[in-house]
């Protein structure tokens, strides 16, 4: 293996990837448990890909995590967000995502996190582009179905909004954005209305109701239980840490589009750690935490001293496979 953990070969890349998935499939086989369609729009897909909880739910969950891992890998390298181009975004993202989502075999948490991602990439696309109306209501409407899928996930989307102001939107365009997040709630009050369904808001509140009444506190991830989960969550935020202290350092030597991704990625990862507040670590939080640590996470890599990012990329592997073994 190369120091360099960025010049890593694709093969390299691909092999520690499809490692970490048979291993999320091998050892929680047998151990599903399905989780509950959290809205109507959500119960209708999940009945589409065979329900959760099931095989077929299990390798559609899996195919997603290998596509939003290339999603990620694609914003890096396309958009130029750190200074080296490189795959190992792949790595990052399942390593945050795979396990508990292969445990349930739920498609939602990484459809969510399709969107998410897909929303991010045409947000991109609109810097330095003066009233370009269509990539912000098309991005900003992505991640607006995000909370009509997992309404607990609506901090992420509240925290997606900042991300007018770091890519100096126009009024004019901010109005466009709004208007693509509000659109698929409006759709779905329509259809769910329509089929006799409980309305958007009524749905909400139930949920957020749910949050505030979990019981859970961050503590609880270092129980005996779950301190394996813990410590990998630790070290992950750790990572993002450390990459924030490098894109400081880096001041104006950065130049402005990679400064605003990273800082667009280090929200959603922000976003996602805030429904630790209020509820345990679920498929949902993973996947939509893994959306901005496998972006923001580059940097720690690309920046920080070879060595230290190969002990950092070890530890960090050593610590995946042991959340998903014990």
């Amino acid at each position: 293996m190369k120091t360099d953990i960025l010049k890593q070969p694709a093969a390299i890349i691909l092999l520690t990837e499809g490692a970490l998935l048979l291993t999320g499939v091998l050892f929680t086989l047998g151990e599903r448990e399905a989780i509950a369609a959290a809205t109507p729009t959500a119960e209708v897909i999940e009945g589409i890909f065979g329900g959760a909880g099931t095989l077929f739910g299990a390798l559609f969950a899996t195919l997603l995590i290998i596509v939003n891992s290339l999603l990620a890998a694609r914003i890096v390298t396309r958009y130029s967000a750190s200074i080296v181009r490189s795959f190992v975004p792949m790595v990052l993202y399942t390593i945050a995502a795979c396990t508990t989502t292969i445990q349930t075999g739920s498609v939602i948490p990484q459809l969510a996190a399709t969107f998410l991602l897909a929303g991010s990439s045409r947000l991109i696309r609109s810097f330095k582009r003066t009233l370009i109306f269509a990539p912000l209501f098309e991005g900003f409407f992505f991640i607006g179905i995000i909370p009509l899928l997992y309404p607990n996930a609506l901090p992420v989307v509240l925290l997606s909004l900042l991300m007018m102001p770091i890519y100096e939107r126009t009024p004019r365009e901010w109005l466009a954005g709004l208007a693509g997040v509000l659109l698929p709630t409006v759709l779905c009050t329509w259809l769910w209305w329509l089929f006799a369904e409980q309305d958007v808001a009524t749905t909400l509140n139930e949920n957020l109701f749910a949050l505030s009444n979990s019981g859970f506190q961050i503590a609880d991830l270092f129980t005996i239980d779950r301190l394996s989960e813990g410590i990998l969550l630790t070290f992950m935020a750790l990572i993002i840490l450390c990459s924030l202290v490098s894109l400081v350092v880096a001041g104006s030597s950065m130049r402005t589009r990679p400064k605003k991704i990273n800082l667009h990625f280090t929200l959603i990862a922000l976003g996602a750690l805030t429904m630790l507040f209020f509820e345990s670590p679920t498929p949902y939080f993973y996947a939509l935490f893994a959306s901005g640590f496998a972006v923001i996470a580059h940097l720690f890599f690309a920046r920080w001293p070879h060595i230290v990012t190969l002990i950092g990329y070890l530890l960090l592997l050593t610590l995946a496979f042991g959340a998903m073994v014990f």
